[in-house]
């Protein structure tokens, strides 16, 4: 049979939106209002790993988002300047 996984998110950084440090698989971080990108620095993060994002917060103007990765951090951008604190959830898959 299959064996399923449960990830438990523990690194809910969205508390302080901005640049963060996050060494989570998964966790929270927030872009600021006004803003349109953070750096994330996780240490398990390579230029090869694939970042999954899930927007949290039904902002007026970001609608999505990206993640950018390189050694040791990742890049998160919106389409557009954020209109509050805008939360997203992330998976690092290597």
């Amino acid at each position: 049979g299959k064996e399923s996984k449960v990830l438990v998110v523990s690194g809910d950084s969205s508390g302080t939106p901005g640049n963060v440090t996050n060494n989570n698989s998964a966790g929270i971080v927030a872009v600021p209002a006004a803003s349109q990108s953070i750096t994330v620095t996780n240490s398990q993060v390579t230029a090869a790993s694939i970042i999954q994002l899930t927007l949290l917060t039904n902002d007026g103007t970001a609608k999505s988002a990206v993640a950018v990765p390189a050694a040791g951090n990742f890049v998160i951008t919106t389409n557009a300047a954020t209109t509050g604190i805008t939360k997203i959830g992330f998976l690092v898959i290597n």
